[in-house]
């Protein structure tokens, strides 16, 4: 059965080997006595959820920005039939 680490020691490893770009997974993996593929997929993983993160903010952005847009063009194009009507 594989042994399983701690919250604790996952979250403080993945953010060594971030904060170090990644190229201390060998490093962290021999210190801590887990094989560099738990450790590699703990990055992985961390990295994949912070994508996801960021997809769903992106995806909140486009939609005010689009809803801003169309307020924006409703207001030039009356503008610009006010300004033909004079």
């Amino acid at each position: 059965m594989p042994k399983r680490h701690g919250a604790d020691v996952r979250i403080r490893t993945v953010q060594a080997i971030l904060e170090s770009e990644g190229r201390a997974v060998k490093q962290a993996a021999r210190k801590l006595g887990i094989s560099c593929e738990t450790v590699a997929s703990w990055v992985w993983q961390e990295r994949a959820s912070e994508q996801g993160t960021e997809l769903e903010r992106l995806r909140r952005e486009n939609v005010e920005l689009a809803s801003a847009y169309a307020v924006l063009r409703s207001v030039v194009l009356e503008t610009m039939r006010s300004s033909a009507r004079r």
